[in-house]
């Protein structure tokens, strides 16, 4: 049987983490507080988007992924969490 590698990539944040921000932070807040995004959008650079997924051999046993949206003024409007394990 070939060995299962155990894959942990991106940013993982936890409840506590993600409570920290709100709407109506500036991006600067946010960055403060939960760190950099794993992505910005290219043609839309007011969507952040923090990914991580852990995995085991080709299984995906947990897969998060945070978007958040800025307006025109660079403050939080949307906050979107899916979490798929």
């Amino acid at each position: 049987m070939p060995k299962q590698f155990d894959v942990k990539q991106g940013n993982y944040l936890s409840e506590c983490e993600i409570n920290r921000i709100c709407l109506g932070m500036t991006k600067s807040d946010v960055s403060s507080n939960i760190g950099a995004p794993t992505l910005q959008g290219l043609l839309a650079p007011n969507i952040w988007y923090y990914i991580f997924y852990h995995r085991i051999g080709n299984k995906i046993v947990k897969h998060q992924i945070l978007t958040l949206k800025f307006d025109t003024n660079d403050v939080l409007i949307t906050i979107d969490k899916k979490v798929i394990v």
